[in-house]
């Protein structure tokens, strides 16, 4: 886990492969600059939904153990 997102078009395109998927992001404005979102359009087309955020609006929680997962998003 870390504090700054650690996304980029390669590593999202290479994790899904041709598999027919749909992705998901929900990320604060500042931690994507235009030229990385161009990437990631490029090479995911269809396959992305994006959302921007303002940094100060987001707010992330996760728990998780073995067995279940939850994630809260408030924005």
């Amino acid at each position: 886990m870390a504090d700054q997102a650690v996304i980029t078009g390669p590593s999202i395109y290479q994790a899904i492969g041709n598999r027919d998927v749909s992705v998901n992001i929900i990320i604060p404005k500042s931690s994507l600059t235009s030229e990385e979102y161009q990437q990631i359009r490029r090479l995911l087309k269809d396959k992305l939904e994006l959302k921007l955020v303002p940094d100060e609006n987001i707010k992330i929680g996760i728990a998780m153990n073995e067995k279940i997962a939850g994630m809260l998003f408030q924005i």
